[in-house]
């Protein structure tokens, strides 16, 4: 029981790895006129989490991944989590789980000689997980968003759980990219 809790929980670790696939994409959206120096401290906000419905995803694991590799990105970049002292801005995230079909055709060519051929469709279908993982900072007094940066990517259920940790590091380095730095 322990060994598949273990294993569904570093499923979700796959979700959050895809930055280094091309099929990833990353949205980021920010508050006209923001400055980010006025930031510094922040804490997470305390709501409570909303499940995916999918228990590869809805587990404490996946969620201390997160945390983590966005505490380190944070960190980095020279903001620091609140020790007591009153935030400047808070934190929450966002985890989507939506299976996807994806349908290609191809014609496959059939000629007879030059100006006489049929083509016979070929069609594939493929279905898969996508995974959609969203960053808030919100400002802490009006707990409205201030930056918002979602990143999209196929689920890869293959990979080993040293992969998935891994890459949900770098996912979360792709998401905050554009977050500036401190001075």
């Amino acid at each position: 029981m322990r060994t598949r809790t273990l294993t569904q929980a570093l499923l979700g670790l796959t979700l959050l790895g895809l930055a280094a696939c091309s099929s990833t994409t990353v949205d980021v959206r920010v508050t006209p006129g923001l400055d980010m120096a006025a930031y510094q401290v922040y804490s997470w906000l305390p709501l409570a989490r909303e499940g995916t419905g999918d228990p590869r995803f809805d587990d404490e694991l996946v969620h201390s991944q997160i945390v983590s590799a966005v505490e380190s990105e944070l960190g980095t970049r020279g903001y620091v989590v609140s020790q007591g002292a009153e935030p400047d801005f808070l934190v929450a995230y966002h985890l989507a789980v939506e299976h996807r079909i994806h349908t290609s055709t191809m014609y496959e060519d059939h000629g007879y000689r030059p100006g006489w051929s049929w083509e016979q469709p070929m069609s594939q279908i493929t279905s898969y997980d996508e995974g959609t993982l969203i960053l808030d900072l919100l400002e802490a007094r009006t707990r409205k968003i201030v930056w918002r940066a979602s990143l999209q990517a196929r689920v890869d259920s293959d990979a080993s759980p040293e992969k998935r940790a891994r890459r949900i590091v770098k996912a979360v380095a792709k998401l905050m990219q554009s977050l500036p730095t401190r001075d």
